[in-house]
């Protein structure tokens, strides 16, 4: 939430469409006198390679970062993306290549300052927490 405006992404795996595909959306609530997504629009993030577990954070211009699990079919990587609040795209970066798998967990992202911090669990033999700072926002 920043002000009184909220956004939300998750994760769906596009039943609404023919055929169905894994989809990340996102929205954003400005509905003061009724918090909640009541009366907003619906963004997609990523329409072909949805792998889940997003999540989304606010920047001081009020975009959103969001961070999620991109299968492109053969490898999966950890995505962010910056959006606007028409959701126009901004470029992607790839924080890491990651096998896509239960294991690897929920990856979260923090922004402080001009700094991005992304945490993810890395499986394995000896699966550890591994966190990522991008300095100077997307």
């Amino acid at each position: 939430m920043q002000g009184h405006t909220l956004a939300a992404a998750w994760f769906t795996q596009g039943n609404e469409e023919q055929p169905p595909r894994p989809q990340v959306k996102f929205a954003f609530s400005e509905n003061t006198a009724d918090p909640g997504f009541s009366g907003f629009e619906v963004f997609s993030a990523d329409r072909d390679h949805g792998g889940g577990r997003p999540d989304i954070a606010f920047l001081p211009d009020g975009s959103v970062l969001i961070l999620w699990l991109a299968d492109n079919g053969n490898q999966a990587a950890l995505r962010l993306q910056r959006f606007t609040r028409d959701g126009q795209a901004q470029e992607s970066v790839d924080v890491t290549a990651t096998d896509g798998g239960r294991a690897d967990g929920f990856p979260r992202l923090a922004v402080s300052g001009r700094n991005v911090w992304v945490t993810w669990t890395e499986s394995g033999t000896s699966p550890r927490v591994r966190v990522a700072r991008i300095h100077g926002l997307p």
